[in-house]
């Protein structure tokens, strides 16, 4: 790629993409997936949980509440 065309990707490039910090793609991700949960029915919540390693033994099929399993102390 020559320095002309370089010069024009990075100009359109930065033009029509913004930077963003680790901090700030988190939060846009949390503020995403927070609408989806809560415009989705409980099973897409309980996959949500699955996924990010929460272990939910049931559910109240369509009542919102959640049964959570707790590890015993030792």
């Amino acid at each position: 790629m020559s320095k002309q065309q370089m010069s024009l990707f990075e100009d359109s490039f930065f033009n029509t993409n913004q930077l963003l910090t680790r901090r700030e793609v988190i939060e846009e991700i949390l503020e995403s997936v927070s609408e989806e949960l809560w415009s989705g029915d409980d099973e897409l919540v309980l996959e949500v949980a699955k996924l990010v390693g929460l272990d939910i033994a049931g559910h109240s099929d369509g009542h919102g509440l959640f049964w959570k399993k707790v590890s015993s102390p030792t």
